[in-house]
């Protein structure tokens, strides 16, 4: 301890945390604005955190609950700032840009180009309405959950992208987080809430478009259209209980709502990868706390495979050509790039209860039946 000041916020708060543990030691750091005391604690693990939020609140600080070598710790710091208020004029200007990319999108695989009108543009309107509800009801399914556990969150953000030929007319939406997760459970909660939601919506928007779609004899469906969709197990489900079992000579020619729909799929399964701070990841933290790492790790070694391995079986002799998709690779950088790992919640002690962890479980299974080794592929 380096000064009186600093004793003294110590002692003040010392004073909080004996009601919850049985203090060894403490340690100051950054001039008082963090506290870490080592020992034992009193009571159950989630009554233990609780309380300490409700009594440090009103000084300013937040607990921080952890467990290291059979110690436990409650960290007590300076709560950070709520953040500036959300700028709502930007969430309506970039979903308006969204809305006219995918109108766009959509009317280009409609046949409406060039968007010469608004008739033409709006042709694209089915299309545009099944792919931002999707992604819209995604994003909100966090929201509100993370609502539900008084976090502060901001409304979804729609990133607009380049229309079709060159993209779909967006790259998802996000919603920024601006409070640290409270528990596990929360962080578990608010990352399934999202791929669940927008599953929910995509599963009848991919019936509609099915039944809207048309069988075609294969190789049948024009020289300008050379662009196939990988099929997962969930997808074949879904085509088979619509469109009944067909044989090999066909293809399907997926209506637009039917893209919109598969695009639903593949942006769940993404979500799903359990690494880092995507959606997964948050599971798969809250369910395996810092044992997510093997996953996590297991899932970069995955991505690599999946991007790699068919071009070195394209080496062997007598291996026919065997697809790949480059965007395994991408999405391997991307998680280098930010991380593997997943930041602990406020309180990282106590554990999930059963039916959440075998939900986790579940999840995992999800992505197996979501996820497709080529998702695109030119013909």
């Amino acid at each position: 301890m380096d000064t009186v000041e600093e004793r003294g916020v110590a002692q003040t708060l010392l004073s909080y945390v004996l009601d919850v543990l049985d203090v060894h030691t403490y340690t100051v750091k950054d001039r008082g604005e963090t506290v870490v005391y080592t020992g034992r604690l009193r009571e159950d693990s989630g009554n233990t955190f609780e309380r300490l939020q409700v009594r440090l609140r009103p000084l300013g600080y937040h607990a921080l609950l952890r467990r290291d070598r059979g110690q436990d710790i409650v960290v007590t710091t300076l709560a950070p700032e709520a953040g500036t208020a959300s700028r709502l004029w930007l969430n309506v200007f970039l979903l308006a840009a969204t809305i006219l990319t995918t109108l766009a999108s959509g009317a280009f695989m409609e046949e409406q180009v060039p968007w010469s009108s608004v008739e033409a543009l709006l042709a694209g309107a089915p299309f545009a309405l099944a792919l931002l509800s999707i992604l819209g009801t995604h994003e909100l399914g966090h929201y509100f959950v993370a609502r539900r556990y008084k976090m502060h969150v901001t409304l979804p953000y729609f990133i607009p992208f380049l229309p079709f030929p060159f993209g779909i007319g967006t790259m998802g939406a996000v919603i920024r987080m601006k409070s640290p997760m409270t528990s596990r459970k929360a962080l578990f909660d608010v990352g399934l809430a999202g791929p669940m939601a927008g599953l929910i919506v995509a599963i009848p928007v991919l019936v509609i478009g099915l039944l809207q779609s048309e069988i075609v004899p294969r190789y049948a469906m024009g020289p300008d259209i050379s662009l196939f969709l990988g099929e997962p197990l969930l997808y074949k489900a879904i085509s088979h209980l619509v469109l009944g079992p067909l044989p090999d000579t066909v293809d399907v020619a997926l209506s637009p709502v039917a893209f919109a729909g598969w695009v639903g799929l593949f942006v769940t399964a993404m979500n799903l990868l359990p690494a880092g701070q995507l959606d997964g990841g948050h599971i798969a933290y809250a369910v395996w706390g810092r044992a997510h790492r093997y996953l996590a790790q297991t899932t970069f070694v995955g991505l690599l495979a999946l991007g790699i391995g068919p071009f070195f079986l394209n080496l062997l002799p007598g291996v026919e050509s065997v697809p790949s998709w480059s965007g395994w690779l991408i999405w391997a950088v991307l998680l280098s790039v930010f991380g593997l790992r997943h930041p602990p919640a406020l309180d990282d002690v106590t554990p999930l209860t059963g039916p959440r962890r075998l939900v986790g479980v579940l999840a995992i299974i999800l992505l197996v039946l979501l996820i497709t080794p080529v998702p695109f592929s030119l013909r």
